[in-house]
């Protein structure tokens, strides 16, 4: 049991409620504050939390020492979890880390209060019980009590009592009394207004209540009675210490996220009184030149000089209208000049015959050379073993992703193999080729001089993930711009905010993705519209972004479209990858004719990410250099496409990006492997598979609800009903039932399915080279 000079007694009530309490403390370096201040002011309390939490991002000397103080104590019926802090660093990221493992824990999270507290502050004993209690007979989702604001020991205490409501405009200039100490709220709430924001360095209880407050209609009250005894000595350096460079940054950020929504009146209050106590100055602003129309206009350095060759692109489609931009964009790069032939190979996946047949007839009367594979030309290969014994191909009906990218790659493989040196140009049938093509495309000769034989281009414009993994920050997006451009002036140009956007993407390079392993600070960050042409008014811009709203179910970015890196030599700053997707140039055929696309499957359905598995096995058992390089093309995903879900869609990238990640962590640490996996190394895998696809599942559920707190602030906010069409759709589609299915069928993966693929990975890949050495024997 903790020491403590302070005598709370032993005496226990009991909770008449069936509201479990979870206690989260976040700590950093403050080892005597933890064990004598906040950890002594729980153990006194005269009800027992069910859990208490301590998420340490200490370094690491301290971490041992917090692990020792948090095993030392057992209050009786509370469960003490220790745990490291697992995103950002900084308190926001501690608390977010600790809630995460509350929803791993808990598989029901409506009946979990939190309760948090600062490692150096303290509860009086009746805190949990009176916010409990208050909580239970008024039916409330939040409650704040007062606050003891203590700066010495000599001082007497100064009380604050939180606001009578929970209104964003008190939160705009200064914080009206609620903090990181006397937060108690419901978990489903904290999780609908989005978590602490992890971008924020300082100001985070503030813009924390400012998204519980844009929810609208949350049940809280505050409890008239000063229960939370703040520390603020001057004697120790703390966040809120004149010039903090963690302030500063932090009220910098406040302000790029919430100026543009505060009054006149508000801004000047802020900045006075930042000033006045932090000495803090607001960044200048001013516009920006657009990073899109920059990134069009990229200019790469000259490519050495080769002699011109034949480019042959395969492609997939099933939808010829989505088909024909490619197709036309394709036709213009025949005025390139380091291309003699220009050859397109079509896999038509089933396409509408008379559609299909308007498309190639437009392009044929254009001089295009273009091959259309058909489904009974692709089914007999089959039957005459043209993909080995392994591709599973369905009769009469359209091909999943994985088996027609097998057959398209044999295709243009044997083309290759026709046409020596010749390069091939995998391509998504969504995608769209620009002028920056005739820049990037005479530099291919020089990466195959350098022994490249695989090279791995970029995207623009779309996610080409599921939708609904962007769908969170999408709509927090627009939420914030809503806010934003409802406050300025209509007949006004829009101001251009694409500085703070290219700082965004700077620092984020997953910032379209809500399920992010690399990063979680972008998800409460917003992006900001960006003029498409000069003097855009505010009115048109507010216009477009109603218009385009219901798109985002769709994955049509509205603020968060993908943009290139620029690139200047392609040889120098092209990176080790295999992270594969609608855009690859092959230099070697055998990368197209010894290598399939293998993909798991669960119960018959196939993951995603075939792609990236067959890069893997080209990289570790066919020996081959494969690079990523920022030659892009656009992606602009599905038209016409009702929004959905798409649930199957979901659970395949989640199952497929889950084995991806297992299989490649293992890798990082075995460069050399072959695939000829031992029992054990399965394991392992299996084992990374597994946690990395709970990992995934976990944040799925928590964007998810974030989502549906993002549609009820939009209700809150659409008070003329202009995106009933998007409300809807929320409403009936995007429902927490769905993703539990998702979540169900995801967990039906076994061991048993990954290690069957793993074992036969390379058999596979063996089986389908020997079908293409037959070919060419022949051909020959």
């Amino acid at each position: 049991m903790l020491k403590s000079d302070r005598n709370y007694g032993t005496t226990k009530s009991l909770k008449s409620t069936s509201l479990k309490i979870v206690v989260i403390i976040a700590t950093c370096n403050r080892p005597e504050l933890l064990k004598s201040r906040a950890l002594p002011s729980i153990v006194g309390q005269t009800i027992t939390p069910d859990y208490l939490v301590i998420c340490d991002d200490s370094e690491s000397d301290n971490k041992v020492i917090n692990r020792s103080i948090a095993n030392s104590i057992s209050p009786s019926g509370c469960s003490v979890l220790y745990l490291e802090n697992h995103r950002t660093i900084g308190a926001s990221g501690c608390w977010n880390s600790a809630v995460d493992l509350v929803v791993r824990e808990f598989g029901n999270t409506s009946n979990i209060v939190l309760a948090f507290l600062d490692d150096d502050d303290s509860w009086s004993p009746e805190y949990l019980e009176t916010c409990l209690n208050f909580m239970n007979c008024n039916q409330l989702d939040m409650v704040a009590t007062g606050i003891q604001r203590i700066e010495g020991w000599q001082e007497y205490p100064v009380s604050t009592l939180a606001p009578d409501q929970l209104n964003p405009d008190l939160f705009m200039v200064g914080n009206p009394g609620i903090q990181g100490s006397n937060l108690f709220l419901k978990l489903d709430l904290f999780l609908k207004a989005g978590c602490f924001d992890e971008s924020l360095s300082s100001a985070t209880d503030r813009d924390l209540c400012i998204r519980i407050a844009d929810l609208g209609n949350v049940r809280y009250s505050a409890v008239q009675r000063s229960l939370v005894q703040h520390y603020a000595e001057p004697s120790r350096p703390r966040l809120s210490t004149k010039g903090s460079e963690a302030k500063l940054n932090g009220l910098t950020l406040f302000w790029q996220k919430y100026s543009g929504r505060m009054s006149r009146e508000q801004r000047i209050k802020f900045t006075t009184r930042a000033e006045a106590l932090f000495n803090w100055e607001a960044p200048l602003s001013g516009s920006s030149h657009n990073l899109r129309a920059a990134s069009v206009s990229q200019s790469f350095e000259t490519a050495p000089e080769y002699k011109p060759g034949t480019l042959i692109v395969g492609i997939i489609s099933s939808e010829p209208e989505v088909l024909l931009p490619l197709l036309q964009n394709l036709s213009h790069l025949k005025s390139c000049d380091s291309i003699t032939s220009l050859k397109v190979l079509l896999l038509d996946n089933h396409c509408p015959v008379a559609a299909l047949s308007s498309v190639t007839q437009q392009l044929l009367s254009q001089n295009m050379d273009l091959t259309v594979i058909s489904p009974s030309q692709f089914e007999t290969g089959a039957q005459e073993g043209l993909f080995g014994n392994n591709l599973k191909i369905r009769f009469g009906v359209q091909q999943s992703i994985a088996v027609s990218r097998t057959m398209i790659q044999r295709y243009l493989g044997l083309e290759m193999n026709k046409c020596p040196g010749a390069i091939g140009w995998l391509l998504d049938d969504d995608m769209r080729v620009d002028a920056r093509a005739l820049q990037y495309l005479p530099w291919l000769p020089a990466f195959r001089d350098n022994r490249i034989d695989v090279l791995l281009g970029a995207y623009e414009g779309s996610s080409p993930n599921p939708p609904l993994n962007g769908l969170r920050v999408q709509l927090m997006d627009l939420v914030h711009n809503l806010q934003w451009l409802n406050s300025l002036p209509q007949n006004i140009a829009l101001p251009d905010r694409a500085t703070e956007n290219v700082d965004i993407r700077k620092q984020f390079p997953d910032y379209y993705y809500d399920l992010s392993r690399k990063h979680s600070a972008h998800l409460e960050k917003p992006m900001w519209l960006e003029p498409v042409y000069e003097y855009e008014t505010v009115a048109e811009a507010r216009a477009r972004l109603i218009a385009g709203a219901t798109g985002i179910l769709n994955g049509d970015p509205l603020t968060r479209g993908i943009v290139a890196k620029l690139c200047k030599n392609p040889i120098i700053e092209a990176a080790e990858s295999v992270n594969r997707g609608g855009c690859t140039f092959v230099l070697n055929p055998d990368a197209l004719n010894l290598t399939p696309n293998t993909i798991l499957q669960i119960e018959g359905r196939d993951a995603r990410r075939s792609d990236m598995i067959w890069a893997v096995v080209n990289r570790h058992y066919r020996g081959m250099n494969i690079k990523a390089v920022s030659f892009p093309v656009q992606h602009i995903g599905r038209i016409n496409v009702t929004p959905s879900v798409n649930a199957d869609k979901v659970l395949a990238e989640v199952v497929g990006s889950a084995l991806y990640a297992g299989l490649t962590s293992f890798l990082k640490e075995h460069s050399n492997h072959r695939l000829r996996f031992t029992d054990l190394e399965i394991e392992q895998i299996c084992e990374l598979s597994t946690a990395s696809m709970s990992q995934r599942l976990e944040l799925l559920k928590i964007s998810m609800m974030r989502i549906q707190g993002l549609a009820e602030t939009l209700d809150h906010i659409d008070t003329s009903n202009e995106l009933s069409e998007l409300h809807q759709y929320l409403k009936d589609d995007f429902s927490t039932e769905n993703i539990l299915t998702i979540i169900s069928w995801a967990r039906k993966l076994s061991k048993a399915d990954i290690q069957t693929f793993l074992a036969h990975l390379t058999l596979e890949a063996d089986d389908y080279a020997a079908a293409s050495n037959l070919q060419m024997t022949n051909i020959q």
